[in-house]
C-alpha cells in the first residue's frame, strides 16, 4: 500500500495519505476534510547498498555535499 503525498486545493495544507487500491475512496484533507486533492511527486528513500554513487550515504557527512534548497533529512 503506498504512501502518496497531497495538496489539498482549498487550504493548500500538504500532507501524505496511505491509499489502499483504486476502489478505495479518495482521502480527505486531514486541516480541512476537502476532496480536491493535487497528488504531488514525492521524493523516496534509498537502500544502503550496492555501487550506486549517487545515492545517499549514511557516513555522517550531513548534508555538504546537498545541492537542494531544502531537505527533508537535513534537518
Amino acid at each position: 500500500m503506498p504512501i502518496y503525498e497531497f495538496e489539498c486545493q482549498k487550504c493548500h495544507h500538504v500532507f501524505e495519505a496511505l491509499v489502499r487500491g483504486a476502489d478505495a475512496a479518495s482521502p480527505r484533507c486531514d486541516r480541512c476534510g476537502g476532496r480536491k486533492l493535487r497528488k504531488l511527486v514525492s521524493v523516496f528513500g534509498f537502500g544502503s547498498g550496492g555501487n550506486d554513487s549517487s545515492a545517499p550515504s549514511s557516513s555522517g557527512s550531513g548534508c555538504a555535499s546537498c545541492t537542494a534548497t531544502s531537505c527533508k533529512t537535513c534537518r
